[in-house]
């Protein structure tokens, strides 16, 4: 995560605020940030449903 934020140019206390502003008080419920094309930041819950379809399908990690 830390060679991601570096690459990004995005503080870690950036990101832990926006997972707080979206609810979240752990890590743990959090599978991804995802930057939108606005400039806005979309907070992914993990899920415990086995769904085959995900919004995360067209990111690529690599890429972070």
């Amino acid at each position: 995560m830390e060679s991601a934020l570096y690459k990004n140019r995005v503080l870690k206390s950036v990101i832990m605020q926006a997972i707080r502003s979206n609810g979240f008080s752990s890590m743990e419920d959090v599978v991804a940030v995802v930057f939108e094309t606005n400039g806005s930041m979309l907070v992914i819950k993990r899920s415990s449903s086995n769904s085959k379809t995900s919004t995360l399908s067209d990111i690529d990690p690599k890429k972070s």
